[in-house]
């Protein structure tokens, strides 16, 4: 009788494993044809040198990820290592990569939940919610951001090997299950806060209090010891900055625009109508607004209700809402994220970890009015509603097979999307449609007038229609060029010597243009060669001897090459050949 009851269990878990995967499959199969994305992919993959060979590995786990010294994620790093040496720049097996931690990830969680809910069925519907609903499209799809797949694989093997352990009492699940979130840590920061999650755990399930404390705190603390050491190591390696510096008032505005924001999520998890790639909301000049204040309110109230029934509420419940809170911590807005000025960076790929928290919930809410209506009704709702989950989350993939696709869909929802525009900018420059790339830069600049590349990206694509002047104005007006220096400078010489050799051609076809002269003078004393530019200044008054701003423009030549006499002289209309 046990073993014919072990077999049917194994039979039902198998096809519940099965459909999990043959659906998830089947939904994110349509994304591996997808490209490598503009910027994100080319700085980590197309143009990173790491990556290039296993002899960087070393180099790889002492550096950060974007070049800012604010990521550190090695491991992500490596499996980008990986996939180039075993199949070179081929953007499907950086997907099918993607796929498969995803459907892996989607396994995991359903066992996890299986046990924590208590419940198989649940855990099959937290599983099958997590494949299909198109908000964990983003992070699938988007090969740069792997870290989240990676992060949260290892956090879900952490935590399966954890209640593992604490079934079976095995010391080597515990060490994997340490060992797993060491890997989670080197694959994405926002993993330093998965002890606290375990730590809830046990608060929540085996009732932890004043007494038992410190026996049931200490599995725990090895997870809170590894996230130390994790600290001393970053700081170690210079790996501490911050996106952004600390402000109270903007903090506490950005706190508020994240409230919003998560409760405009809410909504969309349940109607996902207007999804669009790393989404981003606004922030206020002030608190006092009337939809953060009535969720303000809303939050305060169910607060209070859930503290003080909080011993009549299943214990579930509680863990899946603490786990949710715990997962978003990190992208609260404590420490501003923001994309651009004026915009928290609030993208759906944020989701991919909390919305098992969300999705436990749902299962139990349906799991319960299912027992309390009838079984058909709930079938005629839920099942449509899976049905057009896993629909748009086949619309998302397809978006990113196309290069614009994705940005364009972000401006239609949010036309001052400045990521958007740049990525599309770039687009059309390298498609050689340089009106379409110039409005975008444009774009771009009126969101946020001091971004150095959309600035030089933006003068470049005027030189290339041939509007040289206007572009090297746009190079002059870049504000702070520290990151892009080098591009800067190439490009103004490109510019300059492309200038001086147009000049000098159509010199040959009319010498006698003072036009021509005084343009070629400019152009030396922009790269300041002053001699060659006095040459031509004078020809052009020879040829124009009222042509003012040659003649000014010659005084100021020979007061920069130390000849303040003959500045002087030139100055009091002394032209001197």
């Amino acid at each position: 009788m046990t073993i014919k009851k072990n077999s049917n269990f194994f039979s039902k878990t198998s096809i519940q494993i099965l459909i999990i995967l043959s659906v998830g499959f089947f939904l994110y199969s349509f994304m591996l044809s997808a490209p490598f994305k503009i910027l994100d992919d080319e700085i980590s993959i197309l143009n990173n040198t790491q990556i290039e060979s296993f002899k960087n590995i070393f180099s790889i786990f002492k550096s950060s990820f974007f070049g800012a010294d604010r990521y550190y994620r090695p491991f992500v790093t490596l499996s980008f290592a990986i996939e180039r040496q075993l199949f070179g720049l081929n953007s499907f097996f950086f997907n099918l990569t993607n796929l498969i931690l995803h459907l892996c990830i989607s396994l995991l969680i359903f066992r996890v939940c299986s046990r924590v809910l208590r419940n198989e069925f649940l855990g099959f519907l937290v599983g099958i919610l997590f494949v299909i609903h198109p908000i964990n499209a983003e992070a699938v799809s988007h090969i740069a951001g792997r870290s989240i797949l990676l992060s949260a694989f290892f956090e879900w093997s952490s935590f399966i090997l954890y209640l593992i352990f604490r079934e079976k009492k095995k010391a080597s699940c515990y060490l994997m299950s340490l060992g797993c979130f060491c890997f989670a840590l080197l694959s994405k920061e926002s993993s330093f806060m998965f002890p606290a999650i375990i730590f809830v755990y046990e608060y929540v399930f085996h009732r932890m209090n004043k007494e038992n404390i410190l026996k049931k705190i200490k599995p725990v603390l090895g997870f809170f010891l590894i996230s130390v050491l994790y600290l001393f190591l970053r700081k170690d390696l210079g790996i501490v900055s911050t996106p952004h510096s600390f402000a109270l008032k903007d903090t506490i505005l950005g706190i508020s625009a994240f409230i919003v924001g998560f409760f405009d999520y809410l909504r969309i998890l349940i109607f996902p109508c207007d999804l669009y790639f790393e989404r981003i909301f606004s922030v206020q000049q002030t608190l006092l607004v009337p939809q953060f204040l009535l969720i303000l309110l809303a939050t305060v109230i169910s607060v209070f209700v859930f503290i003080k029934l909080r011993k009549h509420i299943d214990k579930r419940i509680v863990f899946f809402s603490a786990f949710t809170f715990i997962t978003f911590f990190p992208v609260c807005q404590i420490i501003p994220l923001r994309l651009q000025p004026g915009y928290i960076f609030f993208p759906n790929h944020f989701w991919y970890v909390p919305s098992v928290g969300i999705f436990s919930l749902l299962a139990i809410l349906i799991l319960f009015l299912h027992k309390k209506f009838s079984g058909l009704i709930l079938k005629i709702i839920i099942i449509p509603w899976l049905i057009v989950l896993g629909a748009l989350t086949v619309q998302e993939n397809i978006y990113a097979t196309s290069p614009i696709a994705s940005q364009e869909k972000a401006i239609f929802y949010q036309p001052h999307h400045q990521r958007a525009h740049a990525i599309l900018g770039l687009y059309w420059a390298r498609q050689k449609d340089f009106k379409q790339a110039e409005y975008h830069f444009k774009e771009v600049l009126k969101v946020d007038p001091g971004d150095a590349r959309a600035r030089i990206s933006l003068g470049k694509t005027l030189i290339d229609q041939d509007q040289y002047w206007k572009g090297l104005s746009e190079y002059e007006n870049v504000a702070y060029s520290q990151d892009f220096k080098d591009i800067l400078d190439g490009n103004i010489r490109e510019a300059y010597a492309t200038l001086e050799n147009k000049y000098r051609g159509m010199l040959l076809e009319d010498p006698k243009n003072a036009a021509i002269y005084f343009s070629l003078g400019v152009v030396y004393s922009k790269e300041r060669k002053f001699l060659k530019a006095i040459e031509m200044y004078k020809e052009t008054l020879k040829l124009n001897p009222e042509f003012e701003n040659a003649h000014q423009n010659l005084c100021f030549a020979y007061y920069m090459i130390g000849e303040e006499k003959k500045a002087q002289i030139c100055r009091e209309k002394g032209i001197l050949f």
